[in-house]
């Protein structure tokens, strides 16, 4: 059996988070749209992008 050492959760993993919100496929069924949100420390802040990605390929842009 594999033992995993436990640790508390520190303020600094919580802008390590990133949460994806949204996701929207395409009519077609092709691709699917989302948007990511992670915390900005030093903005004290969001940042949020919007991604696409092909699900044929997996290929992801943004």
């Amino acid at each position: 059996m594999n033992h995993v050492k436990k640790r508390t959760v520190t303020v600094e993993d919580l802008y390590e988070l990133k949460s994806v919100y949204n996701p929207q496929i395409s009519p077609d069924g092709k691709s699917v749209v989302y948007t990511v949100r992670e915390t900005k420390k030093i903005e004290n802040g969001y940042e949020t992008q919007l991604f696409m990605l092909d699900l044929e390929t997996k290929k992801q842009s943004n």
